[in-house]
């Protein structure tokens, strides 16, 4: 299968893969916002440089694969991808499974319907 290699400052993060259909992503970031667009709690936070390796489908449909999260890398350092074929890739370090991420909407669409009705009554009896 087709699997992306990835270094940083040539140590070894992960070998991601999916299977023969799927899709695998690496994103490399930068981003800096002015002061006065910050959130009060992005005081103090200057600009980011992040890292994220994931994926999904393949033979793990309906999972979300995560290798590598956001990790912080800096100015000077060398990031490399290597595009190779691997029998095996490194099992994700995390997956979200997309039946949980329903079943939580699912229990957060409940609780709105319930305080609605709540708040809703306490309106018509004031």
């Amino acid at each position: 299968m087709v699997c992306f290699e990835v270094f940083l400052n040539e140590r070894r993060l992960c070998l991601a893969g999916v299977g023969e259909h799927g899709l695998l992503s690496a994103f490399l970031s930068w981003h800096s916002l002015a002061p006065a667009e910050r959130a009060p709690y992005q005081e103090g936070q200057g600009p980011h440089l992040g890292l994220i390796v994931n994926g999904g489908g393949g033979s793990r449909a309906g999972e979300s694969l995560h290798w590598v999260e956001d990790v912080a890398i800096g100015v000077g350092n060398e990031v490399k991808i290597r595009i190779i074929e691997a029998e095996t890739p490194d099992e994700p370090r995390r997956m979200t499974v997309r039946e949980q991420r329903e079943a939580a909407r699912d229990t957060r669409r409940r609780l709105y319907e319930e305080l609605k009705r709540e708040f809703e009554s306490d309106d018509a009896a004031a």
